[in-house]
């Protein structure tokens, strides 16, 4: 945890809440820290998959497929 990934957390959060979606602080934080090497959060929970999230990311879900 650093000071940069708390800030795309953050940035991550706002974006969520604009849309009107809520997602845990803890999956904010594993989602921005996903992103910071690769671009690509593999999960198996469906509260990942968001328009918001897949519009910055690519998500995948090995359950979905």
């Amino acid at each position: 945890m650093n000071e940069n990934l708390a800030l795309e957390a953050a940035r991550l959060q706002d974006e969520l809440l604009s849309n009107g979606e809520r997602v845990a602080v803890r999956d904010l934080m594993i989602t921005a820290t996903a992103r910071s090497p690769s671009d690509q959060l593999v999960v198996a929970a469906s509260g990942f998959r968001t328009d918001a999230l897949e519009s910055k990311m690519r998500v995948t879900n090995p359950r979905d497929e």
